[in-house]
């Protein structure tokens, strides 16, 4: 299992010298010192930013009793489990089967940034399984259960191999005979993006539910700061510097993210919560490029697909959407915009809002089963 990258001991000994210095030519500079890292730390490191940690406390977190009874699965048939990649890390799967009846189809599932497969995503898409899709997915690395570093994206080549991997294997070996779909909500859309451009002979189709597929021109950092910001990250891999969550962004997007009060409360709640923390540098690096590439693809991405968006989302634009269903030269493609509803479409809305987002894709997926 992957650990967090670690100061060496020549940056310790160098830190330590240039503190030295410092505090010779001006003593109270190691009182600030001291505060600015008082302060720091403990957004730094927390204990569940350790794979181990976060399982052994999400378990914990499970007994509780006032959890959504949902989350007990009585309904349907579910597997959970552990799938090794080519790293030799352990990533959590969980597969939701139809208690009875026939399996029309399958639906794998990709999951936004610095969220996970097992907790409200898995209550809320129980909708899909009780209409007879199977659902697959699983937790990226550093996300959910899954070893790795908490929030950290090392690289996105090897976050999207993984899952296409994982999929591949599922599909070959329990779902030989059935049409499968990729299905992913905010950064999970720019996963089954390019899961879907790597193996398209696999997926019979793509629901995208408020992706992030494009960025804004005006949003995008001029290229000199992008140069100065991958320089000082580094183009690739990960270090002890670019593993810190110091990327500039709001903390917390879940006041933007969940419509419903409640929901957004539930969601604070468990250890795979990433807390109210910045991003890591490394992710945000992997997450710049990808959209970049993704802007430039969305004019020769032919998949059938199905792009729901609410209009008054602000983390992702659903005017961006509609470029997707513009530009796309797909023969097959359909677009939903649903009128006040917010970010999160497929959890954070209303019971009444979920019913209809949730029977327009399954709908578009089982008329195309």
């Amino acid at each position: 299992m992957e650990s967090p990258p670690s100061i060496t001991s020549r940056q310790i000994l160098l830190l330590g010298f240039v503190a030295f210095a410092l505090a010779s030519l001006w003593p109270p500079i190691l009182l600030i010192v001291a505060a600015v890292f008082a302060g720091c730390i403990p957004s730094l490191f927390y204990e569940g930013d350790n794979a181990d940690s976060r399982r052994r406390l999400y378990k914990e977190f499970l007994r509780r009793d006032d959890l959504p009874r949902e989350l007990k699965c009585d309904e349907v048939d579910l597997r959970e489990g552990y799938w090794a990649n080519s790293r030799g890390m352990c990533l959590f799967t969980s597969i939701m089967k139809p208690k009875s009846g026939e399996i029309k189809a399958v639906v794998c599932f990709c999951h936004g940034f610095l969220g996970s497969s097992s907790y409200l995503i898995r209550c809320e898409y129980q909708r899909m399984v009780k209409k007879g899709i199977a659902f697959v997915t699983i937790d990226y690395e550093g996300h959910g259960q899954s070893d790795g570093v908490h929030g950290l994206i090392p690289s996105w080549d090897g976050l999207v191999g993984d899952a296409l991997d994982y999929f591949a294997e599922v599909l070959q070996k329990e779902f030989p005979d059935k049409h499968a779909f990729l299905c992913g909500e905010s950064m999970g859309g720019a996963v089954c993006f390019s899961i879907y451009e790597q193996c398209p002979s696999l997926w019979r189709g793509v629901v995208f539910q408020a992706p992030m597929c494009k960025i804004k021109e005006e949003m995008l950092p001029p290229p000199w700061v992008v140069k100065i910001f991958l320089a000082v990250v580094g183009e690739a891999g990960v270090s002890f510097f670019s593993s810190l969550p110091i990327a500039p962004s709001k903390k917390s997007l879940l006041d933007d993210v969940f419509r419903n009060a409640e929901k957004r409360r539930l969601a604070r709640e468990p250890p795979t919560f990433y807390g109210d923390r910045k991003p890591r540098l490394a992710s945000a690096r992997e997450l710049l490029k990808v959209s970049e590439r993704l802007s430039t693809s969305i004019g020769t991405f032919e998949a059938p697909f199905l792009v729901q968006h609410g209009l008054s989302d602000i983390v992702t634009d659903p005017s961006l959407s509609k470029a997707l269903y513009e530009e796309s030269p797909s023969k097959d493609k359909s677009i939903k915009l649903y009128e006040g509803m917010w970010h999160s479409i497929n959890i954070g809305e209303s019971e009444e809002n979920l019913e209809v987002v949730f029977n327009d894709s399954t709908q578009w997926i089982l008329e195309r089963s």
